[in-house]
C-alpha cells in the first residue's frame, strides 16, 4: 500500500526485514503484459522563492517572489542535466506540476512555490541535481534580492536489472511457453516499489502486469479482461518454473 505516496508500504516492509530472504521479485504494475526490467527514478522537489510584500501600486517597494520564480523557470527551459543515456530509458525528464503564489491582485507577492517532477536514469546523482538547481536559483534570485529554498519531497532511485540475468531469461521463456509469444525486454518512465526493494535486496526485479501504462492516472483507466487473465497464467507459470514446484502438487 501507499506506493503512490512515497512508497510508504514498501518502506515499512523493507525496514522490518520482512522480505529479506527474497531472491527475485515481480512487480505487477501495468506493462501491457510486456517484460520491463528498468524504470526511472523520481526526484520531486518543492522550490520556494521569497520576496517582500508591498502595495500593488508601488511594486518598487517590494520584491516580487513570483517574478523571481519566473526568472528561474525561464532558466529551466535551457537547463541540461548531466547523464549517460540508458539503452532502455533514454534520458531524464522534468515537469512543472504545481505552482502557487500571491494573495491578492493588489499585493506584491512575498512567496511563491513550485513542484518539480524530475525522472532520472541510472547513474545520475540526485544530490548533484539539487546542487545544480540551487546554483541556478542563486544566479536568478540574488540580482533581484529574493531568497530561495529547495526541499526534496520524494527521492527514489532508478532501477535496472540486466537482460542477461537468469530470472529475466526464465521470465521470457515462461511468457513464450504460457502465452505463445516472444517478448523483448523494455524500460518505462514511471517508478515502482522497486526503488525501495532493489537497493536493499540487490535481486533481479521484473515489472509485468496487465494494463496499458499510458492509461495510468487517466479518468477512465481500465484493464482488458483477457490481459488480466493472461497475466495470472504468466505469474503462475513463472512461480512453478522458478520455485521448482511439481505440476502434480
Amino acid at each position: 500500500m501507499g506506493e503512490e505516496v512515497d512508497c510508504l508500504g514498501a518502506k515499512a516492509v523493507a525496514s522490518r526485514g520482512q522480505i529479506d530472504d527474497a531472491t527475485a521479485m515481480v512487480i505487477s504494475e501495468p506493462s501491457n503484459n510486456q517484460p520491463f526490467i528498468a524504470h526511472k527514478g523520481a526526484l520531486w522537489l518543492e522550490v520556494a522563492t521569497y520576496g517582500k510584500t508591498a502595495h500593488g501600486s508601488m511594486p518598487d517597494q517590494g520584491v516580487n517572489a513570483i517574478m523571481a520564480m519566473a526568472r528561474f523557470i525561464h532558466k529551466l527551459n535551457s537547463y541540461r542535466f548531466s547523464y549517460q543515456p540508458h539503452p532502455l530509458l533514454g534520458g531524464p525528464t522534468m515537469n512543472i506540476g504545481v505552482i502557487q503564489g500571491g494573495v491578492k491582485t493588489n499585493v506584491v507577492p512575498d512567496q511563491c512555490t513550485m513542484m518539480l517532477d524530475i525522472r532520472t536514469v541510472p547513474g545520475q546523482s540526485h544530490p548533484e541535481i539539487i546542487d545544480g538547481l540551487n546554483l541556478l536559483l542563486e544566479q536568478v534570485c540574488e540580482p533581484v534580492n529574493a531568497r530561495f529554498a529547495i526541499r526534496a519531497v520524494n527521492d527514489l532511485p532508478a532501477v535496472t536489472t540486466a537482460a542477461e540475468d537468469a530470472f529475466i531469461k526464465l521470465s521470457l521463456d515462461t511468457a513464450k511457453q504460457y502465452l505463445g509469444r516472444e517478448s523483448t525486454v523494455r524500460g518505462v518512465n514511471y517508478y515502482t516499489d522497486a526503488s525501495v526493494y532493489g537497493p536493499r535486496l540487490d535481486i533481479p526485479i521484473l515489472i509485468y502486469g496487465p494494463g496499458e501504462p499510458t492509461m495510468a492516472h487517466q479518468p477512465d483507466e481500465w484493464i482488458e479482461v483477457d490481459k488480466y487473465m493472461e497475466a495470472i497464467r504468466f505469474y503462475m507459470g513463472l512461480a512453478v518454473a522458478y520455485l521448482g514446484i511439481s505440476k502434480d502438487q
